[in-house]
């Protein structure tokens, strides 16, 4: 409905996941602030339910791997039996998983050796990702490269300045810099899984030829969280999700998504950020995941669904799902997949995603 707005290490079945081979479908609720939103999304789009469970399975790192047509993703924090936290003192754990989205079946993985909390992932050949492992107790967060197919993992990066990272939560890899940004708020401690962060929240870059791990924003942002670069490299936006600390929410957090100009150091090519500022604002709850596509448009997951924002920042339109959206990406390339916690949702769109070139083999 659209509306108009002048504002093999171990791989197991999901016992506990309703999954229907026949996903329902309804029409998307579609919310347009500017008539430029269908032109990316037809009006009467259809909305596809093609994943459900009766808990949180479904939260972040969503990664299409092309290859064999399949989603990694990841739940979010899970207790004993695979139930949603009541607890935070008692053991949690993530579970990660891949959807296949022909099939819609879904099957849940462990890597070898085990990544600690998955969050956030990216792509980086046509058997790898990059999974953020937000670490758990003593053990600090760290970047992990994953087969998918093989499920064995190594670890990148756990440190800056021989200090533990917090809990990195999202990461993109940039072919113009050649290396990782990556984004280390303090939700470990917050979510009771991690001990004392020593870091403040930052965004970083490394580079996994040199070594290189340069902090590029330390102030000025309270939990950064998703991130994403503009198609030419020069903005980085980055989400603030503050608001919400761990297990209350903070009236006195801005909600919203940054920009800061990206440039590359003359000295060690690395990049230099500088000149932060609001990019939008977020109506209802925090920005989490945040996605392009090929027109430079930004795609974010929010508490009452995605919305899309011009370059300008401008919102252009909003697809509306109960509960919101905490991440998202672009598949096949022309749909795009929505992570609502007990839902996966697919929609069809006018316009591609945007995927950043793959780090060279």
């Amino acid at each position: 409905m659209a509306r108009n707005s002048d504002m093999p290490s171990s791989v197991i079945a999901f016992a506990w996941l309703l999954v229907g081979l026949t996903a329902p479908c309804s029409g998307a609720d579609l919310l347009a602030h500017d008539p430029t939103f269908f032109t990316l999304i037809d009006k009467n789009a259809v909305l596809q339910t093609i994943a459900h469970s009766d808990v949180s399975f479904a939260h972040e790192a969503p990664v299409w791997i092309p290859a064999t047509n399949e989603l990694f993703f990841v739940s979010n924090r899970l207790q004993a039996s695979n139930q949603s936290v009541s607890d935070p003192s008692q053991p949690q754990h993530i579970q990660m998983s891949k959807l296949n989205l022909g099939t819609k079946a879904v099957t849940a993985f462990h890597s070898n050796p085990d990544i600690l909390m998955a969050n956030g992932a990216i792509r980086i050949s046509e058997d790898e990702i990059v999974v953020c492992s937000q670490g758990l107790g003593a053990v600090g967060g760290s970047l992990i490269q994953l087969n998918i197919r093989t499920l064995t993992s190594k670890k990148l990066v756990d440190t800056y300045n021989y200090l533990p990272f917090n809990s990195p939560n999202d990461v993109v890899y940039s072919s113009h810099y050649h290396g990782y940004f990556f984004t280390d708020p303090n939700y470990g401690f917050a979510q009771g899984f991690r001990n004392p962060s020593v870091l403040p929240p930052s965004v970083y870059f490394f580079n996994p030829t040199t070594g290189l791990v340069k902090a590029l924003i330390t102030t000025g942002i309270a939990k950064p969280n998703g991130l994403v670069l503009s198609l030419d490299s020069k903005v980085l936006y980055v989400t603030d999700s503050g608001f919400f600390t761990g297990a209350t929410t903070d009236p006195g957090v801005p909600r919203v998504i940054y920009q800061y100009e990206v440039s590359i150091n003359g000295q060690d090519g690395s990049p230099d950020v500088k000149n932060g500022k609001v990019f939008a604002e977020v109506a209802v709850g925090i920005a989490d995941g945040i996605k392009l596509d090929v027109l430079g448009n930004v795609w974010t997951g929010e508490g009452d669904g995605v919305s899309v924002y011009s370059p300008a920042g401008k919102r252009l339109g909003q697809i509306l799902l109960p509960g919101g959206a905490a991440n998202l990406a672009f598949v096949n390339p022309r749909s795009l997949v929505m992570l609502a916690e007990t839902n996966i949702f697919l929609i069809n769109l006018l316009v591609d995603g945007s995927y950043p070139p793959l780090p060279p083999i």
